[in-house]
């Protein structure tokens, strides 16, 4: 069963993190094919306890027809906290929006940049096999929360992510004999 590797190539429905470095696009910073932990995005939010979701669309499958068995997405991420304050209450996850609706998932505190990988046989949304129009309109992304101690001060703690992807296995569909 071939595999195939979808990146993030435009901002999806929602755009509320921050990126480093500021220029480009924050989809730009979590789609290379080699983990690069300089670029990423983050919540910088100055409200404590606060959610917030990038989403990004990718490319279409380069498959027409057959069946998904199975899309799996890894992301990497971390909370960061700066010199002096604690590895406490913020964390990250990850988000999906799948036929207008978005499930979003907490990892939970990632004191180093730690990779984590989800999958799913079926869609969410329907509980049946995804279809390739399905995984073609999804949206994946950060989903990320800052530390409830937080007080919007330069030296807070932030959740990042770096990288961000899905394999999508899928069975090509046989021509008729």
């Amino acid at each position: 069963m071939p595999i195939e590797t979808l990146r993030p190539n435009a901002a999806g429905d929602l755009t509320e993190l921050s990126q480093t470095p500021a220029s480009g696009s924050t989809y730009d910073k979590v789609d290379e094919a080699t983990i690069d932990d300089t670029d990423y995005v983050s919540n910088e939010s100055a409200t404590p306890g606060a959610w917030q979701t990038d989403l990004y669309n990718m490319a279409p499958l380069s498959v027409t027809s057959g069946t998904i068995t199975q899309v799996k997405l890894y992301i990497r991420e971390r909370y960061y906290a700066a010199s002096g304050y604690p590895w406490a209450g913020g964390s990250g996850g990850y988000s999906i929006k799948t036929n207008g609706v978005q499930y979003n998932t907490a990892i939970g505190i990632l004191s180093s940049w730690t990779s984590v990988t989800a999958t799913w046989a079926t869609n969410p949304q329907t509980g049946i096999a995804w279809t390739i129009a399905e995984v073609n309109a999804l949206q994946i992304g950060a989903y990320l929360k800052t530390s409830p101690s937080n007080n919007g001060g330069a030296d807070d703690n932030h959740p990042r992510n770096s990288h961000l992807y899905i394999e999508v296995t899928a069975t090509p569909a046989t021509a008729a004999v």
